[in-house]
């Protein structure tokens, strides 16, 4: 398999950005957004308008979409074919499966930092499935809550273990305390 160099850098861009977001992140994933009347008076989302459904969200406004490149193309500061000289943050539509507003759509935005002539750094994923945002767990939060929970899993073998080597001389007193364990 060979492997393009340009998405591995972007990737570990990524992983080292995600792995230390903070409060924000914690914060936002909390919460998901869905505007009703949005989607009845567009008749659903569609590639067209869910980066206006987006910018309506408090995921735009709390990552700091106002003073974003798209928000100065929504203003008129610049024109759509200037944001690529623009050092700055920028919301993209990177994935979309094309369903109009049924439980299968679903679309992927990001945030990026944008450094001209350089790789975009990526800051933040968001989904917006079937009409709904989210935001996406960064790659630290996944690592830290399969950890945790191999940890309690190797914490209840090892306790069972010791119930096991402590009752060693009673066969029926080891069952039954493993059988209460895993109650």
């Amino acid at each position: 398999m060979i492997l393009d160099m340009k998405l591995f850098d972007t990737f570990v861009q990524y992983l080292l950005v995600t792995m230390d977001i903070g409060d924000q992140e914690q914060e936002l994933q909390k919460i998901s957004y869905r505007n009703e009347s949005f989607l009845i008076a567009e008749n659903g989302l569609t590639s067209q308008n869910v980066m206006e459904y987006f910018y309506q969200s408090p995921f735009y406004t709390e990552t700091n979409g106002h003073v974003s490149i798209n928000e100065m193309i929504r203003r008129g500061s610049i024109a759509p074919e200037s944001a690529p000289r623009i050092d700055g943050e920028i919301y993209m539509l990177v994935s979309s499966n094309n369903e109009v507003m049924t439980d299968q759509s679903i679309y992927v935005i990001q945030k990026f930092r944008q450094i001209v002539n350089r790789p975009l750094q990526p800051l933040f994923v968001f989904y917006v499935i079937s009409g709904t945002v989210f935001l996406a767990p960064g790659l630290g939060k996944l690592v830290e809550r399969h950890l945790t929970n191999s940890l309690h899993e190797f914490d209840v073998m090892f306790s069972n273990i010791r119930k096991a080597v402590m009752c060693k001389g009673d066969k029926s007193n080891v069952a039954d305390s493993l059988m209460d364990e895993s109650r």
